[in-house]
């Protein structure tokens, strides 16, 4: 399918809007939205496509660029303050170069998000606007997910944004952000490991087997065409929906629309 990009078929006005990248190590995603409203998007895998893209949205509102799903790690900010470079390395190994951090105080108390990634083409390609902002779309989504609402009977949110070969995930428990990690073994019963190791943590007073029964599962992303993976959470907890996201689409949508909400949370 051709973009809007290739077509050149694109409304002039909509550069006035605001242009989000999303880095996930290999491929760059890219979408012009305007409020809900996906413009144009596209990916490149080549450093050669990204002039293209600097010539179309030049004159856009706002640049915001995001890894995806990043190695990260998450503390109260009066811990992690000043020593952000070393929270990521005790957590993760010195292999994993300190980005940057982000705040919120959405989550009861201001927590820091701290991040781990490399993109040494995207430096001097990110130079080309001057109003480029670096964000998190993994805070935009779990700030996304405190948001969310579940039924009274539930007392825990799993939430689980699956990609090409990572997952996101996280847990509320009663509104409160209790885990979240980014898993890379997607393929098998990886991500259903994790889900349950993070609940068997928990000390349920009634038991595993009411941890599973009264926690809400969500799935995002690429989940489109993994009917399998759904399939075997549906075994082990009462409750699993797919969330397909809030995005319009002026043009035809993607193949795989899921895999683009991730980086609508970059927008924060």
């Amino acid at each position: 399918m051709r973009t809007p990009m290739e077509t050149g078929e694109i409304d002039l006005t909509a550069l006035k809007s605001d242009l989000l990248l999303g880095w996930d190590g290999i491929v760059l995603r890219w979408m012009l939205i305007d409020g809900n409203e996906v413009l144009d998007f596209g990916e490149e895998k080549e450093v050669a496509g990204f002039q293209p893209l600097i010539d179309l949205h030049a004159d856009v509102r706002s640049v915001c660029v995001s890894f995806l799903r990043p190695v990260f790690s998450l503390m109260p900010s009066a811990v992690a303050s000043g020593i952000e470079k070393e929270v990521l390395q005790v957590h993760h190994g010195p292999s994993n170069p300190f980005r940057r951090s982000f705040h919120s105080e959405r989550f009861g108390e201001e927590i820091t998000l701290i991040e781990s990634g490399k993109w040494e083409q995207g430096d001097a390609f990110l130079k080309s606007w001057p109003q480029v902002r670096w964000t998190s779309a993994t805070l935009g989504w779990l700030e996304h997910q405190k948001r969310r609402s579940i039924s009274a009977e539930f007392t825990s949110l799993l939430s689980i944004d699956v990609g090409t070969s990572k997952a996101l995930m996280s847990r509320f428990d009663e509104g409160r952000l209790a885990w979240c990690i980014v898993a890379e073994d997607v393929d098998g019963d990886g991500i259903l490991y994790h889900a349950v190791n993070s609940l068997m943590r928990n000390d349920f007073e009634e038991g595993l087997e009411n941890g599973l029964h009264r926690t809400w599962v969500v799935f995002s992303g690429a989940i489109e065409n993994n009917r399998q993976m759904i399939q075997q959470f549906e075994r082990f907890f009462p409750h699993v929906e797919v969330d397909e996201g809030g995005l319009q689409w002026k043009t035809e949508a993607p193949a795989q629309v899921g895999e683009w909400n991730l980086l609508s949370h970059a927008l924060r």
